[in-house]
């Protein structure tokens, strides 16, 4: 029985680490976009950084990749902002680790 839930525990944890490389697939993509276009709206890029700071079971150094190339992005037009998600990211990944 007990092999059973650990088998069907590994499998759910594959399942979720591979929707959320996916999604960061995704998100990266988007953030391209946002970077191209120059979009400097507060809200949307907030909500960037939301997204990939709720991605779990995920490589960080994927994660930190996208990451930090839209903390870099955003100190071109809002430096307070990038340095408040940069100090999420310290807060909320690095310190899981």
């Amino acid at each position: 029985m007990e092999d059973k839930y650990y088998k069907d525990l590994k499998d759910s944890l594959i399942f979720i680490s591979k929707s959320n490389e996916d999604e960061l697939e995704s998100i990266s993509e988007e953030i391209e976009e946002v970077i191209e276009s120059k979009i400097d709206d507060e809200d949307t890029i907030s909500r960037f950084f939301d997204r990939l700071l709720s991605l779990m079971f995920i490589d960080e150094d994927l994660l930190k990749k996208s990451y930090f190339k839209l903390i870099e992005y955003t100190r071109n037009f809002n430096k307070e902002l990038a340095d408040d998600y940069k100090e999420l990211y310290y807060e909320n990944i690095e310190s899981d680790n």
